[in-house]
């Protein structure tokens, strides 16, 4: 009798879709996460003489201002 009151009072609370709403996030983040997307990996480019390439520069790491200019020409 105590059981079926207490099922009473749950389902009228509605605390049950609660749980079923933790449940289901809980399975949707272990399919993102366990699912890697596919990525396109670019292949790095040969380098040719007189080419443009792509650099990064650190001012104040032994590089000059001189060679700053020249290398953003």
């Amino acid at each position: 009798m105590a059981a079926r009151s207490l099922v009473r009072y749950v389902q009228s609370k509605a605390i049950t879709p609660q749980i079923h709403r933790c449940t289901a996030s809980m399975s949707a983040f272990d399919i993102q996460h366990n699912t890697p997307a596919i990525k396109r990996i670019m292949p790095i480019p040969k380098a040719h003489y007189g080419g443009r390439h792509t650099v990064t520069m650190l001012p104040g790491a032994g590089i000059g201002p001189e060679l700053m200019g020249y290398v953003k020409e």
